[in-house]
């Protein structure tokens, strides 16, 4: 947030809702209103986050088929590959589906993918790969809806299975069977918004069950891993799936999981979804931005602690880089953006690229662009001839939609709501940018394009700490569709404001009445200087990762003086 952002108080719950969530305290009850519960039954489902979220497998598309031909590969030996997609989600998926099979006797091959010679999804020449190794089967973990990226075939005597919860661009006649609950005509899952890993699991789910036998719960700790990394909405049996996920990862046994804490500073027995969204799961994705994820996959799969250890640190090594490589690429798209607007107004959605943009790393700084501008961004690297681009949307405008009616232009693409990617020729490129600006223009038209700050209540800081502090850890975990509350507190004096880390955070020491709090502000420290006398402010409690005992501290999410009005808006 920043200048310009605007708050949004929530209203209180209607007179209906606060008899129906009467045992509850009013804030509480307040919270519960604002995500959509209105009963005591819901929140008591919502809170408890326990088995009553669970959907049964086999209300997936074509998992009776998948599921068929898996136990007939079992019976027969036949060889497996898992083929999976270099992301967390699709790391995390391999992981999963990898020692599900060991567990029923079966000695699959993982296979991932390189994100620049190979790109996303299946591709004919690795099936190949795999078939000449002995496969008559392929899993596909986290990617394969959109078919086969190089236009090839299916090798002949290759089965493929599609696990993958990307929307169906393309066509999936390739696959004997096709696990995702975004198929058109299938029967609806109640939860379809897995992420690539829970399909992944309930597929592993419905094998056990097929064969009469209880599926390992720790295979929750790879699911919770991938459902944070791909910002999946927490909602429903998401939230199942992260809340058992990570009460699983802080007891896990995995050599590589203890590793990868250790090397990031971690302390497991605190791990919540921040942790896992801003410091482990970054790490995971970083090889397969820069190099190839192979390593990723073999840390969370080893059970030899040297390696673990190894590859944690290599990771972490690779993880610095990729912040350093974001950053030069941000500041890169930003002086080509102040370079546009030189030239007039910027548009609906903005779209910026070159040669000099690596292409493991455009995607995160198409994210920062979205935050930052509160536009639909592209970021593209242009190789050669060709061009690979990454896009982040607002909740208002679905980036996928908008690419897909641009596919004549393309050669394949694929994604979510706020999220899509896509290569296509460098000639095409201009006219690419044209369309999709003209789609932009259309569809926000006269909205408010600046960032909007939601607010669940307002709460001074002296009021939550407590009871209300316990159910803020009961809500949890948070993250899209469930996001962490926050809340307005006025009249703070700033006692002393400094920078924190690179200049980009800041630590603030505040007076409320008679006591004296510290908080943090993440991504704020380019307004240091605003940082004095009595202010409001937005903010949330958080967790501290590094602490052993989950130590609380206040972040804020934005400020503004309070001498000037505060930017509220209903």
């Amino acid at each position: 947030m920043g200048p310009g952002s605007r708050w949004r108080l929530a209203s209180p719950p209607p007179e209906e809702v606060r008899r129906a969530l009467a045992s509850y305290p009013p804030l509480v009850a307040h919270l519960l209103h604002n995500r959509g519960i209105a009963s005591q039954e819901e929140a008591e489902r919502f809170l408890a986050a326990d088995e009553r979220l669970r959907a049964d497998p086999f209300l997936l598309p074509d998992m009776e088929r998948a599921v068929g031909r898996l136990l007939q590969a079992l019976y027969r030996g036949e060889r497996v590959a898992v083929y999976g997609d270099f992301d967390a989600d699709g790391i995390s998926a391999t992981a999963l589906l990898v020692e599900a099979l060991q567990a029923l006797g079966a000695d699959p091959i993982p296979y991932i993918p390189h994100r620049v010679n190979e790109g996303h999804g299946l591709n004919s020449a690795a099936l190949r790969i795999l078939r000449d190794r002995g496969c008559t089967l392929v899993v596909s973990a986290d990617c394969g809806i959109t078919g086969l990226q190089d236009g090839g075939e299916v090798p002949k005597s290759l089965d493929i299975i599609v696990t993958d919860h990307h929307l169906p661009t393309g066509d999936w006649s390739h696959a004997l069977a096709a696990v995702n609950p975004h198929l058109p005509g299938s029967r609806p899952y109640p939860w379809p918004q897995l992420a690539g890993v829970g399909l992944a699991l309930k597929l592993a789910q419905a094998l056990f069950s097929a064969l009469g036998r209880p599926w390992d719960e720790s295979l929750l700790e790879f699911a919770a891993l991938g459902t944070v990394a791909d910002v999946a909405p927490l909602i429903g049996e998401n939230r199942y799936i992260v809340r058992r996920g990570i009460q699983a990862l802080r007891r896990t046994q995995r050599p590589g999981l203890q590793a990868l804490a250790s090397q990031a500073g971690v302390a497991l027995s605190s791990l919540d979804h921040e942790t896992i969204g801003f410091i482990l799961a970054p790490r995971l994705n970083a090889a397969g931005r820069l190099e190839h994820a192979e390593p990723s996959l073999r840390l969370l799969l080893t059970q030899d602690p040297v390696e673990a250890q190894a590859l944690a640190d290599r990771l972490g090594l690779l993880n610095s880089r990729r912040q350093e490589l974001t950053q030069k690429a941000l500041a890169r798209a930003e002086e080509e953006l102040h370079r546009q607007e030189a030239e007039g107004p910027l548009g609906p959605l903005l779209m910026v690229g070159g040669a000099d943009f690596p292409a493991g790393i455009v995607g995160l700084v198409a994210g920062r662009l979205a935050e930052q501008y509160y536009r639909p961004a592209i970021v593209y690297q242009q190789d050669g001839d060709y061009v690979r681009g990454s896009a982040r949307s607002i909740t208002e405008f679905d980036v996928t939609a908008a690419i897909a009616q641009c596919a004549d232009l393309l050669f394949r693409f694929g994604g979510h709501h706020q999220a899509a990617g896509f290569t296509t020729p460098a000639a095409n490129l201009e006219p690419l940018r044209r369309r999709l600006q003209e789609i932009a223009r259309e569809e926000l038209a006269n909205l408010d394009l600046r960032p909007t700050l939601a607010i669940d209540a307002e709460a001074p800081l002296s009021s939550l700490p407590g009871p209300t502090m316990r159910f803020l850890q009961d809500l949890a975990p948070y993250g899209l569709g469930n996001r962490q509350p926050s809340f307005l507190a006025r009249n703070l004096f700033v006692l002393d404001a400094r920078s924190l880390g690179d200049g980009t955070h800041a630590r603030l020491k505040m007076r409320e009445g008679n006591a004296v709090w510290d908080a943090v502000a993440f991504r704020l420290g380019d307004r240091l200087a605003e940082m004095q006398g009595e202010i409001g402010i937005v903010y949330t409690f958080n967790t501290d990762p590094r602490s052993p005992n989950g130590t609380m501290e206040v972040s804020l999410l934005d400020f503004a003086p309070s001498s000037s009005s505060l930017p509220l808006v209903r």
